[in-house]
């Protein structure tokens, strides 16, 4: 079974997501920040990472850069409901592995779940 690390802090929306991800048949694992995820992935592995870069306190730009100082070489996801596609575009550059502008419904993203873990 694929492992997913879902990063989102606000609730309720983050637990509607993960149930979305479980029903995908992946084991996913909810946590609220960036620094929770690092000390989680010193311990387990993971397929795929997924950041709502709204929740953040991380500027998006470095969110890559702070998961590959660690030597982490999964694909990150990021969403956000706020972003332009000139962020997007900031988001590729810097090196996160795909980018979805404002969602529209949790079946998108275990769409783009599926296709980098090319399950789906």
């Amino acid at each position: 079974m694929s492992s997913v690390l879902l990063i989102k802090s606000d609730e309720p929306g983050a637990e509607r997501l993960r149930q979305a991800i479980l029903r995908e048949e992946k084991y996913c694992v909810l946590v609220p920040n960036h620094a929770h995820a690092i000390r989680l992935m010193n311990s387990m592995t993971f397929d795929l990472v997924i950041i709502d870069i709204d929740s953040q306190e991380i500027i998006p730009e470095r969110i890559s850069e702070f998961f590959r100082c660690k030597n982490f070489r999964i694909p990150i996801i990021a969403y956000s409901n706020e972003s332009t596609k000139t962020d997007a575009q900031e988001l590729l550059n810097a090196g996160i592995d795909a980018f979805l502008p404002s969602p529209r419904d949790e079946n998108e993203i275990c769409d783009v779940i599926g296709r980098w873990l090319k399950t789906g």
